[in-house]
């Protein structure tokens, strides 16, 4: 009878495999400790890099939608009686697929304009109307979703106060925006079967959300975790409890402090670890396998070897895919190191700026914007690297070929998990052609458009800095009025396109005459008005005086005549006629008619007189 193995060597034996087995299950736990981890931290990179996307896009839309309630408020108080909103309308100024309605309230919330038909005869109701009554010019205001106004279909209210000259209160500029543009724009993002993108307000109601391919509006979200997550630091990212659906999700959110507002993003942990729980199983399988045939060290070894090519084949797939988001997108995008050199581009930021990735890489992110830009471009990036949080402006950067270029520039810090900054993910759209149109607007809001001199808003803007500048320095300042004598004749003999051409005339002589640093403005029908900044003496303001009217005497042509004209020129100094704007423009006034009562085609200096003789004025 053969004696088995001695007992010493069995249990050396199996001690042996005991401690091989338990050594691979403890390899195993720690493998699929840093998968979890790699796949969650992948997720997350992807939810926060959408909700910049999203934080982007949402601005980009807010910043238009508040440059049409500044200009219609503009219009308005320039205008009361005459605003036509269905007019701006046609004129392409209100995105139809964005704006439902914008309409303009009184002081009293009665409307008074409005782009569409409503049944609604007042706001004075809402709680935006009192809300901007109340607080003065507290910005743009953007409220929770609400019915009315636009045939009880629900819609965002955005609006801002219009305020007067003085300050006080002359009513409400509204402006109600279709949920369904963020719906639309939310669809083309894929979530996933259960993800979630949101727009909610720091009140706590949802102004769009879209959890799957649902979409809701105003709901309450007062009690979430996101509202609780967000009061704790305006961006970052949580596991979600999934209480709204029962889906426990991956979120990342950021706030959008200037409007009151959060974007999120969420993968549920099923569709974001579904990969990994393949991986998962695959790898308890193996070390089941393991443990049965642990004497098969081969099988072992390509257990091992079949998880490494798995992982790695996860890692590919993923690093493609960030890849090709990085490489189609549809902004110009770049990696920028934290000293502010480029490390990356993708082909649309290269597209923009004209230059090849080559050219771009390696050299400092700051050296494609225009020179007298590039101070205040560092002083952004170090205090991007001090709060290591992210920055939205508007900045002009050198496109190759093209010149200037007008970007809208979002720059995230992008940290390790231990909360280090790594570099800087910049993301640039081209805004160009919304600049130019911009600037038009604000140009034809501050100018006259028949001679494209300042208008008298501008006038008023530039004598109150002149009189703030002259206090300062101790020194003095003038204005002048200009009337043209006797234009009513050149209209009633020549016709208004003659009349036209005789303005449009007298504003470039008038602008010819001055000096570098002073402002000519047409106030009026006929009215012109000077703003001289620096005066040292009275001779310095009659000097500019004699030029002007030696400029107008020229004869000019028109209507294929030649004809003259005359001014009458009154002038008023600070601080001696006035100490304020309102004080000055009556004293230059009362002048300009003295010269007038002289016999036209003079100036004069203001004097004090009798108010009975002020009012005794002769016909222009």
């Amino acid at each position: 009878m053969t004696r088995g193995l001695p007992r010493r060597t069995v249990l050396a034996v199996l001690a042996g495999a005991v401690a091989v087995v338990a050594l691979g299950w403890a390899l195993l736990a720690a493998l699929l400790e840093r998968d979890l981890a790699n796949e969650i931290a992948a997720v997350r990179r992807q939810n926060e890099t959408l909700t910049l996307a999203l934080e982007e896009h949402t601005a980009r839309t807010l910043r238009s939608v508040d440059q049409v309630l500044r200009f219609i408020a503009f219009e308005y108080l320039d205008h009361p009686d005459k605003i036509e909103l269905d007019e701006f309308a046609a004129a392409g100024l209100l995105e139809d697929e964005l704006i439902r309605l914008v309409a303009v309230a009184d002081a009293r919330g009665r409307i008074v304009a409005s782009s569409r038909a409503t049944a609604a005869t007042s706001i004075a109701g809402r709680a935006y109307f009192a809300h901007h009554r109340e607080h003065g010019d507290a910005g743009v205001l953007l409220s929770a979703p609400s019915e009315g106004l636009v045939a009880d279909l629900p819609s965002i209210p955005v609006s801002r106060r219009i305020s007067r000259p003085d300050g006080s209160f002359a009513g409400v500029v509204v402006v109600k925006l279709n949920p369904e543009y963020f719906a639309a724009y939310y669809g083309r993002l894929d979530i996933g079967n259960a993800g979630v993108l949101q727009l909610v307000g720091t009140d706590g109601i949802a102004r769009v959300r879209r959890a799957g391919a649902v979409t809701t509006i105003g709901q309450d979200m007062r009690q979430s975790t996101l509202m609780r997550e967000q009061a704790k630091q305006a961006s970052g990212s949580y596991v979600s409890t999934g209480r709204l659906e029962n889906v426990p999700r991956y979120i990342a959110y950021r706030t959008l402090a200037d409007y009151g507002l959060i974007v999120a993003v969420g993968t549920s942990q099923q569709d974001a670890l579904a990969s990994f729980g393949r991986q998962r199983l695959a790898y308890q399988l193996g070390g089941a396998a393991s443990a049965l045939l642990v004497l098969l060290g081969s099988a072992a070894a390509l257990a091992a070897v079949d998880r490494r090519r798995r992982v790695r084949y996860d890692q590919l797939r993923e690093e493609s895919r960030l890849r090709a988001t990085f490489d189609e997108a549809g902004v110009g995008i770049a990696h920028v190191d934290l000293e502010g050199m480029v490390l990356k581009v993708n082909p649309r930021l290269c597209e923009l700026l004209g230059y090849p990735a080559s050219h771009l890489v390696g050299r400092a992110f700051t050296d494609f914007k225009f020179v007298e830009d590039r101070e205040g471009a560092e002083r952004e990036r170090l205090n991007l690297l001090a709060a290591r949080g992210s920055r939205h402006v508007e900045a002009r950067y050198r496109h190759r070929n093209a010149g200037i270029l007008w970007v809208s520039l979002s720059v995230a810090t992008v940290c390790d998990p231990e909360g280090k900054p790594e570099y800087f993910v910049a993301m640039a759209q081209d805004i160009t052609a919304s600049k130019a149109a911009q600037q038009q607007v604000e140009h034809q809001a501050t100018h006259d458009l028949l001679t494209g001199l300042p208008n008298r808003a501008l006038f008023h803007d530039r004598l109150g800095h002149a009189l703030r500048q002259a206090k300062r320095r101790g020194s003095a300042a003038a204005v002048m009025f200009l009337d043209l004598d006797r234009f009513k004749q050149v209209n009633d003999r020549l016709g208004h396109a003659a009349g036209d051409a005789l303005l449009r005339e007298v504003a470039t002589r008038l602008a010819a005459s001055l000096r570098s640093g002073d402002t000519a403005a047409r106030v009026g029908g006929d009215e012109f008005a000077v703003v001289l900044s620096e005066v040292a003496q009275a001779e310095d303001a009659a000097a500019v005086a004699r030029r002007i009217l030696e400029a107008m005497a020229a004869p000019m042509s028109l209507g294929g005549a030649t004809h003259s004209i005359t001014v009458s020129l009154g002038i008023a100094t600070y601080p001696a006629d006035g100490h304020d704007l309102d004080g000055l423009v009556r004293s230059a006034d009362a002048a300009m008619f003295e010269a007038k009562r002289a016999g036209r085609n003079a100036y004069r200096f203001y004097r004090a007189a009798p108010a009975a003789a002020l009012a005794a004025r002769e016909p222009a």
